[in-house]
Formats: C-alpha cells, structure tokens, sequence
C-alpha cells in the first residue's frame, strides 16, 4: 500500500489524517512508530445493517459509509485494528472502544484476551436522551465505552474532567460557614463526619448523563451522521492525556476526537477510508483549529483524490492523472494544476466527483491534465 496524494494546511502539522482503511494504516503506524500514542480512540461500526449519509452544506446528500459488513469480516477487521491499538500505545496509553448493546459483550472479551483482564478500567454508561420510545423492549438510551489502560502505569487525571461542588445542597448535606465565611457542607458517614467546600471537586463516575446526545439542529453538527458531541470527546482527552500527547481515532468519522485533541493542545492522527470523513476533518479543523494539519490518500480502490496544497491564502490543486475532477471555482491553472484564490471553500465527493463551491464559473480538468473554464450558468456535473 501505498500513499498517492497530501494535502497541507498551514506550516504547522500538529494532525495528520490518513485516507485509509483503518486495520491497514494502522498496522503501518504501529511498526513505524510504536509505544508512540498516549490515547486510542475507536469509534467503529456498531453493525447496525445500515448505510449512513454524510450531508452537504447545501443540503445534499451522500453516502458516508457502510455498516452491513459480515459477521465474521467485521470481527476480522476488529481484532486487527484492536491489536494494531495495543502496539501503538506508550505504557501510560488507555484505550476508550466505543459502542452499543450490540457488540459491548464480545468487545469486552476480545479486549480482555488483548489487554489482559487486569487492566480493565471502566465500562461507562454514555445515557443520553433523544426521541422515540420502545413498546417491545426498554428504550436504548446509553452508549457503552469500555476503557483499557495499556498497563498499571497508565496515565489518569481525573483533577482535569473534575466539576466544582458549587453552593448546590447534595445528599442531604448540612450546610454551614465557618469563621473566614466559606460555605461548607457536611455528611456523616459510617460513624465519620465528611466535610467539604464549594470549591471541592466532583470526580465523574462511570455513568455520564450530563453530556447530551446532538440534536438534529445542533449548531455543532457538520452533517456527518454518526457524529458526537465535543463535550463527551474533550473529557476522554483531559482525562487520559496531557498537552502534547499522541491522540489517535482510527475510525475518524466526522473528525471530532480530532478538533477536541487540537483545541486542548494535544497531537492527532486520524484514519477513516471514507471520502466523506475526510471532507468533514478538512472542513473542521480548517474552521474550528489553529494550528497546520495535514491530509495523506493511500491507494485505496477508490478513485484517489487531487492533491490540496493550502498556503499563503491560496489553494494548488494538482490533479492525478486518469482521474476527471470537477471544480465549481474560478482560478487559474497550468501544466495540470491550478490555484483557488481564497482557502474559503467547501469541498465534497460523490458520483460527481469533487467540486469547491467559490466562484461563478466551472474549473474542470480532464484526464490529461487539461483544463477549461466555463460560466456557472452553463456549467453541469459531470461523472467521473
């Protein structure tokens, strides 16, 4: 396997993400550079039978990815990626595997013979609440992450995802204020007195209900249909790492682990082998993250995408070639390549190949490398 095209943004690279199938790439990553990452990430298929959609800022659709793999590939694929996780983890790495009722039970076994039993941590209870009730079952409202330490020196803060006790009475606390007039609240217990202060800190239990599951018409959704919330990333990362750190998702999605990897100031590699993750990563850590990233193509069956080098305001495209890319921008080009005078822009895959909303005319580059201009209104997708 091998890599056919990059892309990069900015001059720094504090994330990397691979266009990539994900027990493949991350094999490559756990020879290359082993006991490298300090926090792994999954967040696979659950095996709903279903295929999902990625949404365009316009309103379009198009396919995302496929969950209606075979029983026996998936679990192939899983225990390859699992293991690949556990070399590529430092030994104060963790391991959070997320999923559903549907798996929990045969991942925990399948971690246990990886892992070792004895470096189980938690089993937490993501419980949200979202529509729609059950009549034949009890509603399915909770997520399941299993969490695995790589081994006894794992790395764990829990000061960094801690909440403030506040003025908020609790557990039928008595409440008084002592002579320097700081509120306080105390509990007997089992013959002793438990006294604490508003400022104390309150730890996060196994059970997360406080962080809410993205409403349909949530401003943070990007239109990929599988996406979590920040909120349920960013503790994960406080959590079980620290600034400068390694944070890899090897089934990147919507990018998300990654925006909250960058914005707490850690490093990221991402891996996802659908087109329309990638577009969802370039699109938010463009708009949502400060520093350089950078995107790498592997040769994967699909046809592979042009090149996107972003710098100084501009974009250069340089198209592979035997490929038809469709471009909705004006720019100008030679010898197979162009530049977008602006790195404004929203690009998406599908039948219709790539296009990058900017301008009023059509930018598109045949097989050959040649290019030709023409005005929006007389502009057509074309397949490739």
């Amino acid at each position: 396997m091998r890599d056919i095209g990059k892309e990069q943004h900015g001059s720094a690279c504090g994330a990397l993400f691979y266009l990539d199938d994900a027990p493949k790439r991350l094999a490559m990553l756990a020879e290359e550079a082993p006991a490298s990452a300090q926090l792994v990430y999954l967040d696979p298929p659950f095996m709903t039978g279903n295929r999902f959609e990625a949404r365009a800022q316009d309103g379009r659709r198009f396919a995302a990815y496929r969950d209606d793999m075979g029983e026996t590939a998936y679990w192939e694929m899983m225990e390859a990626a699992l293991r690949s996780s556990h070399a590529l983890l430092k030994p104060e790495g963790s391991l959070y595997l997320h999923c559903d009722y549907r798996t929990v039970a045969r991942f925990r076994l399948l971690l246990d013979a990886i892992f070792g039993a004895q470096h189980f941590m938690n089993e937490i209870i993501w419980h949200y609440q979202s529509g729609g009730r059950a009549k034949a079952h009890f509603s399915r409202k909770h997520d399941n992450i299993l969490f695995y330490r790589k081994s006894r020196h794992v790395y764990f803060d829990p000061e960094a995802v801690a909440a403030r006790r506040g003025a908020a009475r609790r557990n039928h606390m008595k409440r008084s204020v002592d002579s320097d007039g700081k509120v306080r609240y105390s509990i007997r217990s089992g013959g002793k007195i438990y006294t604490y202060d508003e400022e104390a800190p309150i730890y996060p239990s196994d059970v997360w209900s406080d962080i809410s599951h993205l409403q349909q018409r949530d401003p943070e959704r990007c239109g990929y249909a599988t996406q979590k919330p920040l909120a349920l990333m960013e503790r994960i990362v406080r959590a079980s790492s620290a600034a400068g750190d390694l944070v890899v998702d090897p089934f990147a999605g919507s990018g998300s682990m990654g925006v909250a990897a960058l914005r707490n100031g850690r490093r990221f590699w991402g891996i996802d082998a659908s087109p329309q993750a990638m577009r969802a990563v370039r699109r938010r850590f463009a708009r949502e993250t400060d520093g350089g990233f950078s995107l790498c193509y592997a040769d994967l069956e699909s046809p592979p995408p042009p090149t996107w080098i972003c710098a100084g305001g501009a974009i250069v495209v340089e198209t592979p070639p035997g490929h038809t890319w469709d471009f909705l921008s004006a720019g100008s080009y030679e010898d197979g390549s162009f530049v977008v005078e602006s790195s404004a822009f929203a690009p998406f895959e599908a039948s219709v190949a790539l296009e990058a909303r900017q301008s009023n005319a059509l930018l598109a580059v045949d097989q050959e490398g040649r290019a030709a201009v023409t005005p929006l209104a007389n502009a057509t997708s074309r397949k490739s």
